[in-house]
């Protein structure tokens, strides 16, 4: 088995196990979200708006959802939902620079997309939407597909 065969494995993995947690944002928002709790989808506040969004599961089920809870200044969202009994995915720390990262999307229609990365600085701050400082951010770089396939 080679590296790039293990590499494979192991994001297969990753969407196979986080997968399901990873839901669609349509209607009054766009983008996607995490199952973060029991009838929780944690997302970017940037992503809803007010009036509520629907969720589109990996499974292809759609649920109405309320925006419960907003950090505009952490670009943050809570949305409730009923929500399958797929677990939250584990959290993990990002590690030091040069760690390998992978990021799990799921844009509805298109079913999931893992992306990989390598991060490339930590302890970053940035200013949220509305200005409040937010520290102890990482930053990744996505890694090309097509370099892959060069290899």
């Amino acid at each position: 088995m080679t590296v790039l065969d293990e590499w494979a494995g192991v994001v297969r993995a990753v969407a196979r196990d986080a997968g399901p947690a990873v839901v669609a944002l349509r209607g009054g928002g766009r983008g996607c979200g995490v199952l973060s709790g029991d009838g929780q989808v944690l997302t970017n506040a940037h992503n809803v708006r007010a009036d509520g969004v629907r969720i589109v599961f990996a499974d292809g089920r759609e649920a109405p959802g309320t925006v419960t809870g907003v950090d505009a200044d952490a670009d943050l969202a809570v949305v409730s939902a009923d929500t399958p009994s797929a677990p939250a995915p584990a959290w993990a720390a990002p590690g030091d620079i040069g760690a390998p990262v992978l990021s799990v999307a799921h844009l509805g229609r298109g079913g999931l997309h893992v992306t990989a990365g390598l991060v490339s600085a930590t302890g970053q701050s940035f200013r949220g939407p509305r200005g409040r400082r937010v520290e102890a951010a990482f930053e990744d770089v996505a890694v090309k597909t097509d370099l892959f396939r060069r290899l």
